[in-house]
């Protein structure tokens, strides 16, 4: 900045018409604004919608907080106040080295338009200044008071995540059945046991997980350095960093001997754990007997029909899968790995974290005392291998990593249950079609969702029906797994048709070219006769579960 020329009247203060250099005054207009809210409202970051709850800490306007004195002639008029929070500039270095009668003079002018402290939340720190992780809470305030400003300018700042006000209502409910109206049911071997695909409850469950998104949340996709980020993009993803520092970078948890005593189950359930895996000749069952098969799951005594048509399915579809989900240690246990899962409420879909949850898996399984070489649940014996059973185990005690939203989700989808059913007992309590979809994404690791049936004509002119045919056909071209579940009848009424079984799921394996429905009994036995199109629709309850 150019030195003001002597006055020719001393008494007379000099008008202070141009209190900045024009250089400076040019890299003012140089520096537009980067609004970042399109990152802000980004669906696909989960790890950014806690932020957006916290808008209301609004950065505190950055400048004098009191007008100065007039200035004296021989001085330095003062610098102009810096813009309020909406109109935010980045950060700028004059063109031009002042002289030194300028430094003189600025130093008895108040504070510098750029604080010292490069984690104000009004000036974002540049790359120079990056923090470690010493300095979580002052990024952590910094990050979130300028996505409030961001909030407040951008139409998109929305949040994507707000879940929906209506939960499922519970239907009426006979012999310890559940069943939730609109929801897919799952049963055992000799009684129904409800579930389905909560949706509305899903959401509001999985909005309330983005909110805890410290908690397992995805790891920080790598920074985009590009420049059209700016300083608060990098700013954002130096904080993610930083949070992803403080979580660990796996679940892990001893699976030993889930519950097994369910009082409200209308028949018979093991007593004890024993040893069903080793034989009297010394040997064991083995883990697998070449490749993983579908006709290798046959459901137990236990209602977990959705469970085992899942772990099927996956066998079908993509056996290679299993193997790299199940392995056998040195010590006798088993180590199952799955992927750590949450529902992405703006995609309506269940997706990876991205942290495996690694399980060791104790040897013991569920048996009657009276047979105590025989499994009780998911058969060994029959089909020759273990991993079903030690797969359906691993499966039953994931939910000693649960965190208490997603036990409360649980408790809520399943009224008639005791708060709190773990282990096996909660697997007998049947299945929503939301809770296959979280399953098949904890063993393929890739998004899965529950699909409505079509209705009406489509822009390519197609029936509903004839959509339903081709899409279904086309997710098993793909391999991609597709599940359903039968609707519920009464005790009173008469059974459904085609051999099929009131409140079950059944994985679907085929539609043929007629259109014809073929679908696979988790029992490994009595499947159903072929269904047609209007068939399907009559006895299936009107969506599906499968992967995208």
């Amino acid at each position: 900045m150019g030195e003001p020329s002597e006055p020719l009247e001393p008494l007379e203060p000099l008008e202070p018409a141009d209190p900045v250099d024009p250089a400076g005054q040019a890299d003012l207009a140089e520096q537009p604004e980067q609004p970042e809210s399109s990152e802000a409202a980004d669906p696909a970051d989960p790890a950014e919608q806690p932020e957006q709850s916290e808008s209301s800490e609004a950065a505190d306007p950055v400048g004098p907080s009191e007008e100065p004195e007039p200035p004296d002639p021989h001085e330095q008029p003062e610098p102009p106040e810096q813009p309020e929070p909406s109109e935010q500039r980045e950060p700028f270095e004059p063109s031009d080295q002042p002289e030194p009668s300028e430094k003189a003079d600025q130093a008895e002018q108040p504070e510098s338009s750029e604080p010292a402290d490069p984690a104000d939340p009004a000036v974002p720190a540049g790359p120079a200044d990056a923090q470690g992780p010493g300095d979580t809470s002052e990024l952590l305030e910094s990050s979130e008071s300028s996505e409030s400003l961001e909030s407040s300018d951008s139409p998109e700042s929305a949040d994507p995540w707000e879940p929906s006000d209506e939960e499922a209502a519970p239907d009426m409910v006979e012999e310890g059945e559940v069943a939730v109206e609109g929801e897919e049911a799952g049963e055992g071997p000799s009684e129904e046991e409800a579930g389905g695909d909560a949706d509305s409850q899903d959401q509001a469950a999985g909005a309330a997980g983005a909110a805890g998104a410290a908690e397992g949340a995805p790891a920080a996709e790598e920074a985009d350095q590009s420049p059209g980020r700016g300083l608060m993009g990098r700013l954002k993803d130096a904080v993610a960093a930083v949070r992803g520092q403080d979580k660990p970078t796996e679940v892990q948890s001893v699976v030993d001997r889930p519950d097994i005593h369910n009082p409200q189950a209308l028949n018979a359930r093991p007593d004890r754990y024993g040893n069903p895996l080793e034989r009297e000749d010394g040997t064991r069952v083995p883990l697998f007997d070449g490749p993983p098969r579908r006709e290798q799951t046959r459901q137990g005594g236990i209602g977990d029909c959705g469970m085992i048509s899942t772990m099927g399915a996956v066998a079908g579809h993509l056996p290679d899968t299993i193997r790299d989900v199940v392995r056998e240690r040195d010590d006798g246990a088993y180590e199952v790995t799955l992927h750590e899962t949450k529902y992405a409420a703006s995609r309506d879909r269940y997706e990876p974290t991205g942290r495996p949850v690694r399980l060791t898996v104790t040897s013991e399984l569920p048996v009657f005392s009276e047979v105590p070489d025989r499994a009780a649940f998911a058969r060994t014996a029959e089909v020759g291998v273990a991993w079903p059973a030690i797969l359906e185990k691993a499966i039953a005690g994931v939910d000693q990593t649960w965190d208490d939203e997603r036990r409360a989700k649980w408790d809520r989808q399943h009224p008639t249950a005791d708060a709190g059913t773990q282990g096996y007992v909660r697997l007998d309590n049947g299945s929503y079609g939301n809770e296959r979809a979280e399953v098949l994404t904890q063993l393929t690791g890739r998004p899965s969702s529950v699909v409505e049936f079509p209705s009406g004509y489509d822009m390519q002119g197609r029936s509903a029906d004839r959509q339903l045919i081709e899409d279904i056909r086309g997710k098993l071209a793909d391999n991609c797994p597709v599940l359903v579940g039968t609707v519920s009848r009464e005790r009173s009424e008469a059974p459904l048709a085609k051999d099929l079984i009131s409140g079950h799921a059944y994985e679907v394996t085929e539609v043929d070219d007629r259109g014809l429905f073929h679908l696979r009994n988790p029992h490994n036995i009595n499947h159903p006769e072929e269904l047609t199109v209007s068939e399907f629709k009559k006895y299936i309850k009107p969506s599906y579960v499968t992967l995208e």
